[in-house]
């Protein structure tokens, strides 16, 4: 009996940290979608960056119904401790935040894409000064993989695809938010925050040269200077360096 209830809690632990690594996965692709929307209508306006746009949302697709099912089924066919529904809830109200800045993303791409189509021979794509390249941030979203897909790959879930048109891929967001408002009511003022403020920019963010603490410290130490060296009139010379 106790050990089937240490397998209980253990299967418990495993399902919320993969339900952790599934919203940070779908953080990162609605972070690109984010910054590549920005984009349409501007100079690297192109059927590449179209292409990605739609690559994200279908990726997009499956990490959130893919999250919502595994939240469901954990919140309310399971048992589970005090301790982990809080946690669970505090997933849960992130989850439907994201959704929401999304959503607000999809009207965005959904308005520039009407005002600025790339098959337009009387409209020219204006510059909203937005400028560079977006294929290397598009490749770091491409790595990221719809985990847990492979806990909901029932029937009804196969027959759900992503829709290739914007304006239903809203109304299928909008659906989502209000079933899960509707199965799982949880108050925002309700959950509290477990992480300090901006503690994502130095645990989450990978630089490509270094860490944030390592940026941080060079730039410590590239700024010190003379100042470091303890001469008063070196000090004094770099007030006006």
């Amino acid at each position: 009996m106790l050990g089937s209830h240490s397998h209980a809690v253990e299967e418990s632990y495993k399902e919320i940290e993969e339900c952790k690594k599934i919203h940070a996965s779908l953080n990162k692709v609605t972070a690109y979608y984010r910054q590549a929307v920005l984009c349409v209508g501007g100079t690297s306006d192109s059927l590449r960056l179209r292409g990605e746009l739609e690559d994200s949302r279908k990726k997009t697709y499956d990490l959130s119904n893919g999250l919502r099912n595994k939240l469901m089924k954990l919140l309310i066919d399971q048992q589970v401790s005090a301790e982990e529904r809080v946690e669970l809830e505090r997933i849960w109200v992130l989850f439907m935040s994201s959704l929401e800045l999304y959503q607000q993303d999809l009207y965005k791409a959904h308005h520039l894409s009407q005002l600025f189509p790339l098959h337009s021979g009387h409209k020219c794509l204006i510059s909203t000064g937005v400028v560079g390249k977006t294929s290397d941030v598009g490749s770091r979203t491409r790595t990221v993989k719809a985990a847990g897909s492979k806990h909901h790959d029932n029937v009804e879930h196969m027959e759900q695809q992503c829709p290739a048109d914007l304006g239903i891929q809203i109304h299928q967001v909008e659906s989502m938010l209000h079933d899960m408002e509707m199965k799982i009511s949880i108050p925002v003022w309700t959950v509290e925050a477990r992480e300090e403020a901006w503690a994502e920019l130095t645990s989450s963010f990978e630089v490509e040269d270094g860490s944030a603490h390592e940026i941080l410290a060079a730039e410590e130490t590239h700024g010190r200077g003379c100042c470091t060296q303890g001469q008063p009139w070196q000090r004094f010379l770099c007030l006006f360096s």
